[in-house]
C-alpha cells in the first residue's frame, strides 16, 4: 500500500467533489429559478404553479434517498454519479421542448431521483472515506462550491436566456454541466482510498495509532438502534428545520422591497446571503475540527436566530438588513457541513451512509415545502415578521435539540462498545 506520499490523492478527490458540488447543487439546483420568469411569461403559467417544479424535485429526492444508501457502497461510484448526471442533464435538456406545466413536474421528478445520487449523500460519504483528519475543513471547502456554482452560473445562464432564448439556454446549460463534471466522475473519482492503493489522509504510522484508526472505522451504532434513538429524532428535526428556513432565501429580495429598499438594494440581500454561504462553510468545517461539531452547530444556529431578530427590528435600515442577510446565510453551512458531521459524531462511521440517507430524507421533504410555507405566511399577514419570528423559534429549538442529541449519546455508546467487542471475538 502507498502509505507515504508527498502528495495525497485525497486532495484530488477533494477537487472532484468540488466540481460535483459546483455542477450539482451549485448549478442544477441553485439556478433552476433563473428560467422561471421567461417560461411563465411565454407559456402563461403562474409563478406558483411553476415553483411546484422544485417541490416535485425535492419529493423525488426524498423517495430516492434510501436507494442511494443501498447502492452507493455496492456499485462503482464512477458509474453511479456519471449515470445520475447524464439522467439529470437529459431531463434539463428535454425542458427545451416542453409546452405544458406537467412536463416540468416530470423533469423535476427525474432530476430529483437522479439528484439523490448527486446532491447531499455521496460527497460526505466519499470525504469521510478519504479524510481521517481535516474532515470538517474538506467538507467546508467542498460545500463552498455550491455557492460558487450558483454565483457564477446564474448570471451566465441569464446571459444565455437573453441571447438565445430559454429553450436553447436549457440545452446549453446541460452541455456545459456535462463538460464540467463528467470527465472528473468518469476518470478521476474513487469511492475509497483502497481503490487507488492509499490509506486515508491522516492515517497514522505507529501501530498504536493504526489500532485506534481501525477501531474508529469499526465504531457505529446499528441502523435499527440509531433510527429509534432520541438522538436520531433530534437530528431529523434539526435537518427538517434547516430545510424549512432555507426556503426564505428566495424571498429576501421580496422582503427588501416590502421594507422600502430599491430593487438593486433588495437584490444585494441575496448576494449577502451567498457571500455568507461561501465563507461560513470554510469556518464551520475548521471550527468543527478544532472545537467540535456540537459547539459549532449551537453557535451557528444562534447566530442565524440573531439574524432573524435583526430582520424583525430593522425597519428597513439597509445596514441592518444586510447584516441580517449575512447571518441568515449561515444556514447553508448547517445543511451542507453540519448535518453530515453531527451524524458521524453521534452514530459513528460504520453505518454512516444508511443513517445519513434518512437524515437527508427529512431535510429534503421539508425543504420542498419551505418556500410555500413562508410565501403563504406573507400572503396571510402582508408582512414577513411572522416568518422571522418563526425562524427565531426554529433556531432556538435547533440549539436545544443539539444539546439533547449529545446527551442521549451515552446510551448509544454502550451499544457501540458491545458491537466492537463482538466483532473482535
Amino acid at each position: 500500500m502507498k502509505e507515504k506520499k508527498k502528495f495525497h490523492y485525497a486532495w484530488v478527490v477533494l477537487i472532484v467533489c468540488c466540481m460535483i458540488n459546483f455542477a450539482g447543487l451549485g448549478t442544477i439546483f441553485n439556478t433552476s429559478g433563473i428560467f422561471f420568469p421567461s417560461v411563465t411569461k411565454e407559456l402563461g403559467i403562474g409563478t406558483g404553479d411553476m415553483s411546484l417544479y422544485m417541490t416535485f424535485l425535492c419529493l423525488a429526492m426524498f423517495v430516492a434517498s434510501p436507494l442511494v444508501a443501498k447502492l452507493l457502497p455496492k456499485i462503482d461510484v464512477r458509474i453511479t454519479l456519471s449515470v445520475a448526471f447524464v439522467v439529470a442533464l437529459s431531463a434539463i435538456a428535454a425542458m427545451s421542448l416542453y409546452t405544458e406545466i406537467w412536463q416540468w413536474y416530470l423533469s423535476g421528478i427525474v432530476i430529483g431521483f437522479a439528484g439523490a445520487f448527486i446532491f447531499y449523500i455521496p460527497i460526505p460519504v466519499i470525504v469521510q472515506n478519504w479524510f481521517h483528519k481535516k474532515t470538517g475543513v474538506a467538507l467546508g471547502i467542498i460545500g463552498a462550491f455550491t455557492g460558487i456554482g450558483g454565483a457564477i452560473m446564474n448570471p451566465v445562464i441569464a446571459s444565455f436566456i437573453d441571447s438565445f432564448g430559454w429553450r436553447t439556454a436549457y440545452v446549453i446549460t446541460a452541455i456545459i454541466i456535462g463538460v464540467i463534471v463528467l470527465p472528473f466522475t468518469i476518470f478521476v473519482l474513487r469511492f475509497k482510498p483502497e481503490d487507488k492503493g492509499y490509506k486515508p489522509y491522516g492515517y497514522a504510522e505507529t501501530l498504536e495509532d493504526q489500532e485506534t484508526f481501525t477501531k474508529e472505522n469499526e465504531k457505529g451504532v446499528p441502523v435499527k438502534v440509531a433510527i429509534t434513538s432520541l438522538a436520531f429524532f433530534c437530528i431529523i428535526i434539526i435537518a427538517s428545520f434547516s430545510g424549512l428556513i432555507s426556503g426564505l432565501n428566495q424571498l429576501l429580495t421580496s422582503y427588501g422591497n416590502t421594507v422600502g429598499l430599491t430593487t438593486t438594494a433588495a437584490a444585494t440581500l441575496v448576494s449577502a446571503s451567498m457571500i455568507s454561504n461561501l465563507l461560513t462553510k470554510f469556518l464551520f468545517g475548521a471550527a468543527s475540527d478544532k472545537f467540535g461539531v456540537k459547539m459549532t452547530l449551537i453557535v451557528s444556529v444562534l447566530l442565524i436566530a440573531f439574524g432573524f431578530s435583526l430582520f424583525f427590528i430593522s425597519h428597513g435600515t439597509y445596514a441592518t438588513v444586510f447584516t441580517a442577510s449575512l447571518l441568515y446565510g449561515i444556514h447553508a453551512s448547517v445543511i451542507i457541513v453540519g448535518l453530515p458531521l453531527i451524524t458521524k459524531e453521534l452514530f459513528g462511521k460504520k453505518h454512516f451512509v444508511e443513517i445519513f440517507s434518512y437524515v437527508t430524507m427529512g431535510q429534503a421533504l421539508v425543504k420542498s415545502f419551505g418556500f410555500a410555507v413562508f410565501g403563504y405566511m406573507y400572503d396571510l399577514s402582508n408582512s414577513y415578521e411572522p416568518a422571522f419570528m418563526l425562524g427565531i423559534v426554529i433556531c432556538v429549538l435547533m440549539a436545544v435539540l443539539t444539546v439533547g442529541a449529545f446527551r442521549s449519546r451515552r446510551k448509544m455508546e454502550i451499544v457501540r462498545e458491545k458491537e466492537i467487542g463482538e466483532s473482535m471475538q
